[in-house]
């Protein structure tokens, strides 16, 4: 008996693991926010992951078949937190679980107080450190240094992994332990996010870097699994708009929240029918 609990355990333990991944791409639009798991022996350079995460499996940059697994997990090191706090020069909300990336998310922990202020400090973490990121960019270019895939698409992981995280962690508690606070703060902080990560998507010195990668000299530098990683970042960023300037991309931009705001409200009315719906069988005949 124990045996069988411990195998029961482990399979609801992985089904909540991927409904949390899957939860990163259906709240950010599609929009893949985390092509730094990889694997290690892919790899001729030593990854993200064994710096800053420990991911459980991988995701869909590995494996280009249909069959790709989705399941991301990101496990912060206290002292990567640390910098993460030193580095944003924003206070960061004290005993915030959504903040708290060390082990599997604490769930039992979060209730709909938690979300505004999480959300409000690593959004404007990320446009400071994204602000800075873009600076280096230019100046690496101006110096006429050359542009690697560390110093791009590691940087850029570090920067939006945080916000990600938690932003997941929010979509996840929301589809299946919703309550009318944690809906409210939902619908108040999907603008901010939808907003900072457009901006993250349709930058031109970010592009550029990225491009300067699929050139032939830089590109004999990469590896398959590299190169499949920069060839999807760029197609992510045309799919956000970064080839659009002016009243198009203000459009653009405004059509993206509309459609982030209808989705949102199609999936709470889904909740609520769902809530809502009773049957009452009086008769064995009616099973």
């Amino acid at each position: 008996i124990f045996q069988l609990m411990q195998s029961n355990f482990r399979i609801i333990l992985l089904l909540s693991i991927f409904r949390l991944g899957r939860g990163f791409n259906r709240n950010f639009g599609g929009k893949n926010t985390s092509s730094f798991i990889r694997t290690i022996s892919s790899l001729k350079y030593r990854p993200i992951s064994e710096r800053y995460f420990s991911p459980l499996i991988t995701n869909r940059y590995f494996n280009c078949s249909k069959s790709s697994l989705a399941v991301k997990s990101f496990v912060m090191s206290s002292q990567a937190e640390a910098q993460m706090k030193l580095q944003s020069g924003v206070e960061m909300p004290q005993n915030n679980p959504l903040l708290d990336r060390k082990g599997l998310p604490k769930f039992h922990s979060i209730d709909s107080s938690h979300v505004t202020p999480a959300i409000e400090y690593l959004i404007s973490k990320l446009e400071r450190d994204f602000v800075k990121f873009e600076e280096n960019l230019e100046n690496h270019t101006k110096n006429g240094s050359q542009h690697d895939f560390i110093t791009i698409i590691d940087e850029m992981e570090k920067i939006e992994a945080p916000l990600s995280y938690a932003w997941g962690v929010i979509g996840h508690l929301k589809l299946v332990n919703e309550s009318e606070g944690l809906r409210e703060a939902h619908q108040k902080m999907q603008p901010c996010v939808i907003k900072a990560m457009q901006k993250l998507g349709q930058s031109r010195a970010l592009y550029n870097a990225l491009k300067y990668l699929q050139t032939t000299k830089a590109e004999e530098k990469l590896s398959e699994v590299q190169k499949r990683i920069v060839d999807k970042k760029l197609l992510d960023m045309k799919h956000s708009g970064v080839g659009l300037e002016g009243e198009e991309k203000e459009t653009f931009n405004k059509m993206k929240l509309e459609l982030a705001e209808l989705s949102t409200k199609f999936k709470n009315n889904v909740l609520d029918a769902t809530k809502a719906f009773s049957i009452l069988l009086k008769d064995l005949s009616e099973i």
